[in-house]
């Protein structure tokens, strides 16, 4: 019995050093072959998630863990060709807007500028990064407050958030000059995924010279 016992506890101690060496042994193999690549596609995901598209996940391994960083890799490119698209389209359509020459402009509920074309701006006479985020009646009105002198009440930008409905209206102003100009405003709403109006985008054209031109129409029917 006394063997039998120094037999089982010999037994015993083999078997916990044989636990303790396998453990030790595939700790180090797990670290080596999946905890330090998977560290890999941590930090190549943080640097994508950065902007940088351009970082790839090197495997020369050709297992689970390559197969799936040569998945990863393709869908990164995928995704910077998507994005590459998108910024393509994005400069198509700005370069179509400021192309009008009517002045186009899209305010928030704060009425507050959320983008506008080049032919607004240069009305304005102002710098892009001075009028984006500026409030839309200190722009158009000199005024901060836009219930001022009861503008708010008859701008087509405050009904169209109201309605949710195209507004029409003409708005006529004496230049610096003295001379009378005469707008005409669209304004359409801008609806989010629920069907609310959030934003509106405004189209004024000036139409100081048809209105001339019919004015000189009438006086010659006038005339005639």
């Amino acid at each position: 019995q006394r063997q039998l016992a120094s037999n089982r506890n010999q037994l015993f101690g083999m078997a916990f050093i044989m636990v303790l060496v396998t453990s030790v042994v595939l700790g180090l193999l797990v670290n080596k072959f999946i905890l330090q690549r998977i560290k890999k596609f941590t930090d190549t995901t943080l640097r994508i998630s950065e902007g940088n598209l351009d970082e790839v996940i090197e495997f020369k391994e050709n297992d689970e863990i390559g197969n799936l960083a040569k998945s990863f890799n393709r869908m990164t490119a995928n995704l910077k060709d998507t994005l590459n698209e998108v910024e393509r389209h994005k400069d198509y359509l700005e370069d179509v807007i400021n192309g009008i020459d009517d002045e186009i402009v899209v305010v928030d509920r704060d009425y507050k500028i959320v983008t506008a074309n080049d032919a607004f701006l240069n009305g304005c006479n102002g710098a892009r990064e001075k009028i984006i985020g500026t409030s839309y009646f200190a722009i158009l009105h000199n005024l901060e407050n836009p219930g001022d002198q009861g503008l708010q009440r008859k701008c087509p930008a405050k009904t169209t958030f109201e309605k949710g409905t195209l507004q029409k209206t003409l708005h006529s102003y004496l230049d610096r000059s003295g001379k009378e100009k005469y707008l005409e405003i669209y304004c359409s709403p801008l609806r989010d995924e629920k069907g609310a109006v959030f934003q509106v985008i405004e189209v004024r054209r000036d139409i100081t010279e048809r209105k001339f031109i019919e004015e000189q129409l009438i006086h010659t029917e006038k005339l005639t």
